[in-house]
């Protein structure tokens, strides 16, 4: 059996990224015959294998980083990319590529919440930049469902993302939950989003998940005492099936659900409601 050679570019610092790669991990343990070429920098410092000196099959890259997904346009060999939905994204090439329901992940979340019987609901996203336009669509979805129970939906975004303004961002966070009415059914655009409030609720002596219950998106690692049930992680999955047809596929774009919730100490969680 020939030797199949691909080459994977990503984000080793993304969840998203890695789940896909954990797929395509599984498929090549699988398979046996496939060699493997990695390139796992930052978005913004990928390049592309040396077509000069690296004869390839097929290549899997996250489209995120513009510069790859314009880059793969001219090659003549199978490519597939991912991401965000943003970054890179042309819906007319012909080159595949798969990225998350943003609104079904929103809907998802607020719906959990809805049964739980929440009234009072929130949604903690991030400041808009040029590649996550997903956490506004996740942001619009949530609270559309919301409002369409009859309830309305606080928004946060924020100035800060990253942990370099940690003591800005938590003060900002703070204020924002305090001023919300509790029992509070929140959705956070990320786990780390996520992680941001839980640390926020532990600083304001908040109970989760009883005075907030939060839910967060991607299944990550996370340093919290909040136990996490996570949902049936289909990334992984696709990135699996998508290495195995890679050589083989035909121009499609497949959009990807995947969601967990922080739910505390126990898996359930009823709001009181008064």
């Amino acid at each position: 059996m020939n030797t199949r050679h691909i080459a994977l570019i990503y984000d080793a610092t993304l969840p998203y990224d890695l789940k896909i790669i954990e797929g395509v991990a599984a498929y090549v343990q699988e398979v046996g015959n496939w060699s493997v070429y990695i390139e796992e920098y930052a978005l913004g410092k990928q390049q592309l294998p040396n077509l000069h000196t690296w004869h390839g099959d097929g290549i899997l890259a996250d489209f995120d980083d513009p510069k790859i997904g314009q880059e793969v346009q001219e090659l003549d060999i199978p490519v597939v990319g991912f991401g965000g939905g943003y970054g890179w994204y042309d819906p007319s090439s012909k080159i595949p590529y798969f990225f998350a329901d943003n609104q079904g992940i929103a809907r998802m979340g607020a719906q959990h919440l809805l049964e739980r019987g929440f009234r009072n609901f929130a949604f903690c996203g991030y400041p808009s930049t040029k590649i996550n336009g997903w956490s506004a669509k996740r942001a619009e979805a949530f609270c559309e469902c919301v409002e369409a129970a009859g309830f309305d939906c606080s928004i946060y975004t924020g100035r800060h993302q990253t942990p370099r303004s940690w003591g800005a961002m938590q003060k900002s966070i703070c204020r924002w939950l305090t001023s919300q009415k509790k029992p509070l059914g929140l959705m956070a655009a990320t786990d780390k989003r996520a992680r941001h409030v839980l640390e926020a609720c532990k600083t304001l002596g908040l109970k989760v998940p009883e005075q907030v219950a939060v839910i967060g998106v991607d299944e990550v690692l996370r340093i919290s005492t909040h136990q996490i049930a996570p949902t049936p992680n289909t990334v992984v999955s696709m990135g699996n099936e998508y290495l195995n047809g890679l050589v083989n596929m035909e121009n499609q774009l497949l959009i990807l659900l995947d969601i967990d919730k922080i739910l505390g100490e126990d898996e359930e969680v009823l709001a009181s409601i008064s």
